[in-house]
């Protein structure tokens, strides 16, 4: 088969050559294939996209025309398709891409090239489009999805993955990412089982979701550059991933006895700070912050932003970030850095002062305090780390029993109150201290979320005395619960409407020793205050042994929250 298509292919470029050469044209010509593919994508809803990621297999034609029908073509000029070289047509390793500004002939009229590429990014020269499947496989999908658009093909060499992050860099000063749309047209793994696969996908997308260049290695495609290229044209955007799928060859009657080539198709949406809607409100909530032990080197080594590098983006597109502070910041020396697990100094914390500015600069502002690490130095910790917190323009809550911090907070984002209410189970008191303000806060928010540290460490599931009063508190007025302390991810319940996530793991921390402790949660809560409704999204997040917490996978399970009225304060 690949013989006969090489073959096809040799006596195409052959004519070509010896032609009148005016247009380019798709190996895969049928319009009733297009069309076809196009027809079982009717009712789809169109999204702002910045940049894209879709397979240049044509057996996956119909995972491809989802791909593009799902853009909204509303302001698009053109498109940049970014592609590997498959067949080594670029010998000078000097010339790190090649472009052609040709037109391309297609089922649905033509497609003209946008010409104002400069020639120091990519050199002029047509004859290998005639066999790169990477771009020509793309085109005539293209050309009906964006039919006023134009197309910049580049096909990418073996330069200095730096170079091509460069290249992104210059495209996106270039054009305007408004108006722009960059597709990768990679596939991902080959050779290997379904689910060895699917595996593998699954950590690849985490870096891409988190846009680090550091990461390109690590991604499981055929088409790395253009990975750095892609990381470097969303470079200072809040562009977040979404997964559209994760498919292989087998799923469309692909076959072989050497494995599956595997699928992604994922959008970087646009910016939501730049698409913002009157009466949106997005959340984020977050697990376990810990800078001691290993983070403390680990940030002395690469800065403080190092943990939060691969999430970025994510962080800077909400309107509020909340977080469990596991601890003091205190200008005391730490006594854990170094210690055995069996040791009491392993589990006295203090963060250095400057974690605070980090906090407020990753968009977190705002805290719960109310744990069982915040007093491990003392009354004088905890007045140490108010004070930081406070100079950051951090809010703090949380019950600590000593009377320093506020048992909760309100925050009113766009005309919507929202009030994080604390229950810690390590101090007396904080139980008929919660249900109060439970019930105080129901009339004066739109959104009240139960913040508690409670339950076992390493326990996968709640007990019962957790259960029993995570229903206490939808009964006293939480629309939504979520908890920490276990370190690990604990089950969802749906109580009465309303979601109870009884541990969301680790955010940043050190516990490595297993996968359970390694991975984590994010809670993405965007309310619609004219609907009175909320979406409810988690982000699995996993820790790096070097440090740095990474995005697993884009937004999975999806809940809605009613939200109520509120008197205005």
């Amino acid at each position: 088969m690949k013989r006969r298509l090489y073959a096809c292919l040799l006596i195409l470029l052959c004519t070509a050559a010896s032609a009148d050469i005016r247009a380019l044209e798709s190996f895969y010509r049928s319009r009733t294939d297009y069309d076809a593919a196009f027809r079982k994508c009717s009712g789809i809803k169109k999204e702002k996209v910045v940049a894209g990621i879709i397979s240049h297999h044509f057996l996956a034609r119909d995972l491809i025309a989802r791909f593009f029908s799902g853009i909204d073509p509303n302001g698009i000029d053109r498109v940049i398709i970014v592609g590997p070289d498959h067949f080594h047509a670029i010998k000078d390793p000097r010339v790190a891409a090649i472009t052609t500004t040709l037109p391309w002939e297609t089922p649905y009229g033509r497609l003209y090239a946008d010409k104002r590429l400069p020639a120091g990014i990519a050199r002029e020269y047509y004859v290998p489009f005639y066999t790169e499947h990477s771009i020509y496989t793309q085109v005539p999908f293209v050309k009906h999805a964006f039919p006023n658009a134009s197309i910049i093909p580049l096909v990418l060499g073996h330069a200095d993955r730096r170079e091509y992050y460069k290249i992104g860099r210059k495209l996106s000063a270039l054009f305007p990412r408004e108006r722009t749309l960059l597709v990768l047209s990679s596939d991902f793994c080959h050779h290997l089982s379904s689910r060895e696969a699917t595996i593998r996908d699954r950590a690849s997308l985490g870096y891409l979701a988190g846009k680090d260049q550091k990461d390109v290695d690590k991604i499981n495609c055929d088409c790395r550059n253009g990975v750095a290229l892609l990381f470097g044209y969303l470079e200072g955007s809040a562009a977040s991933l979404k997964l559209n799928a994760n498919l292989n060859s087998g799923d469309f009657g692909g076959s072989g006895t050497d494995g599956v080539t595997s699928y992604v198709s994922a959008y970087y949406e646009a910016d939501p700070r730049l698409n913002n809607v009157p009466g949106k409100v997005r959340i984020l909530l977050a697990g376990d912050l810990m800078f001691d032990r290993y983070i403390r080197l680990a940030v002395k080594r690469s800065g403080n932003d190092f943990p939060f590098s691969s999430l970025h983006g994510l962080l800077a597109s909400q309107d509020l970030v909340v977080a469990n502070l596991e601890g003091p910041i205190t200008n005391n020396d730490s006594v854990s850095v170094g210690t055995d697990i069996t040791s009491r100094e392993h589990y006295l914390f203090t963060f250095d002062p400057s974690l605070a500015k980090t906090l407020r600069s990753q968009n977190i502002s705002v805290v719960n305090i109310g744990n069982n690490h915040i007093l491990n130095r003392g009354p004088a910790g905890l007045k140490e780390t108010v004070k930081y917190l406070s100079g950051s323009s951090i809010g703090y809550f949380g019950y600590t029993g000593t009377g320093a911090a506020p048992d909760f907070i309100t925050r009113r984002i766009k005309g919507l109150t929202v009030s994080l209410v604390n229950y810690n189970q390590f101090v007396k008191g904080s139980l008929a201290d919660a249900l109060k303000e439970l019930r105080a806060q129901r009339s004066r928010s739109g959104l009240e979320i139960l913040f508690a540290h409670w339950g076992s460490e390493y326990s996968n599931f709640p007990n019962d005395r957790v259960r029993l009063l995570a229903h206490r508190f939808v009964d006293a007025g939480a629309d939504l619960v979520v908890g920490t302390h276990p370190h690990v991810i604990q089950g969802m319940e749906n109580y009465k409407g309303v979601p109870i996530y009884y541990s969301i793991g680790n955010f940043i921390f050190d516990q490595y020793f297993s996968e359970d402790t390694r991975k984590g949660l994010l809670l993405s809560v965007i309310v619609d205050k004219p609907s009175r409704t909320a979406d409810l999204a988690e982000y699995p997040v996993y820790l790096e042994g070097d440090g740095r917490t990474v995005q697993l996978a884009v937004e999975q399970r999806h809940t809605q929250i009613k939200i109520r009225s509120e008197r205005d304060p």
